[in-house]
């Protein structure tokens, strides 16, 4: 959906990526994240960790206080939820 929504220049706003992984090991596709974020200012990729990763100074814990935490101010906001088993 990103690479649509940038390649075909949509209008949009923000866009907050909040990846849940429990190991810095298993952020699938960090590099391609991490080169959108550079080339699209409006695109934020936030990693979070839900276990003990030495070093890692990203977010620690689930997805869901991090999203509370920026949309506290309870703007409009479409969310889009993908639960991998």
């Amino acid at each position: 959906m990103l690479l649509d929504l940038f390649a075909t220049n949509k209008a949009h706003g923000r866009i907050h990526l909040i990846f849940g992984n429990r190991y810095e090991k298993d952020i699938l596709y960090r590099n391609e994240f991490e080169e959108l974020r550079k080339s699209h200012p409006e695109f934020n990729f936030i990693p979070v960790l839900s276990r003990e990763n030495p070093g890692w100074t990203g977010k620690k814990g689930y997805v869901h206080p991090v999203y509370e935490e920026l949309y506290q101010d309870k703007k409009p906001a479409y969310f889009y939820v993908w639960i991998g088993r």
